[in-house]
């Protein structure tokens, strides 16, 4: 079961963000032997931060079964972000991980802001069916 906290509508589609306090460098790690490099896996400090990156996608998922039967099905794209306010960023940018795109809270406004794919209209309407689809916990 995914728990959405926060879903933001906008012109430039659907953003489903998870925060999490975690303190520490915001880096990236590939696991296993040299020879066998795994996919990268998001740590803040020394934390493990897989978990947090599934769950994100599971709400992603939840979020987009809910917009399959629409009007709009796959045409609304569905951002996931996983915003970390407490996290240290050094000289590092956002990442990505997977699908999922690893910031601060200064970056997610500007990301939701761009590149425009729906009308005020449209905004509306989704943000509607996903008020009236997904359960209110």
């Amino acid at each position: 079961k995914a728990r959405i906290r926060l879903i933001a509508v906008s012109p430039a589609g659907v953003s489903v963000v998870h925060t999490e306090n975690y303190k520490g460098l915001a880096h990236t790690r590939r696991p296993g032997p040299i020879s066998d490099l795994g996919p990268d896996e998001l740590h803040v400090g020394r934390r493990n931060c897989a978990d947090t990156v599934a769950n994100v996608c599971r709400q992603v998922d939840a979020v987009r079964a809910a917009l399959r039967n629409s009007p709009w099905g796959p045409e609304v794209p569905v951002h996931a972000m996983l915003c970390l306010p407490r996290a240290e960023w050094g000289f590092a940018s956002a990442i990505e991980i997977g699908e999922v795109w690893v910031g601060w809270p200064q970056l997610v406004g500007s990301r939701m802001q761009a590149p425009v794919v729906m009308d005020s209209r449209t905004v509306e309407e989704v943000s509607r069916l996903l008020t009236d689809s997904l359960p209110i916990a």
